[in-house]
C-alpha cells in the first residue's frame, strides 16, 4: 500500500518551540487580569458574542483532541467517536497542521491548557 499525500510537506518540527509556545500560553492564561463583571452583563456579551473553536478546529477535531488528552490509541478513540482509525489519525494530523504541533503529545498538552476534556 502507498500513502501520497498532496499536502505541501511539513517542516521538521522543533521541539523547543513547541515548549515555548505551551509555556507562553500557560503563562499567559496565569496572569490574565481577571475581571469581575455583573452577572446581567456578562450574559449580555456572552450571548452577543458566537462562539469560538480554538486554534480553528472543527467541531469533530475538538472531539479527536479531548479524546487525546486521555492517551488513548486511534483505534480507542475510533470506538469511542463511531468513525474509523484512519478518519482518527486524519484529523491529528489535520490537528497538528492547523496548531502547528510535532506530535500528538504536544497536542494533548495544548488541550489541558485550553481546558478541552473529552465528554465522559
Amino acid at each position: 500500500m502507498l500513502n501520497v499525500s498532496t499536502r505541501r510537506p511539513r517542516r521538521t518540527p522543533d521541539p523547543a518551540r513547541a515548549v515555548v509556545t505551551l509555556l507562553t500560553e500557560s503563562l499567559a492564561a496565569a496572569v490574565a487580569p481577571r475581571t469581575t463583571r455583573q452577572p446581567q452583563e456578562a450574559a449580555a456579551d456572552d450571548a452577543a458574542v458566537p462562539p469560538r473553536r480554538p486554534g480553528g478546529l472543527s467541531p469533530r477535531e475538538l472531539q479527536v483532541l479531548a479524546e487525546l488528552t486521555t492517551g488513548r490509541t486511534n483505534r480507542e478513540i475510533a470506538e469511542r467517536l463511531y468513525i474509523t482509525p484512519r478518519t482518527v489519525a486524519t484529523h491529528i494530523e489535520h490537528i497538528l497542521t492547523k496548531l502547528d504541533l510535532p506530535n500528538r503529545a504536544a497536542a494533548a498538552a495544548r488541550a489541558a491548557t485550553w481546558g478541552i476534556a473529552p465528554s465522559p
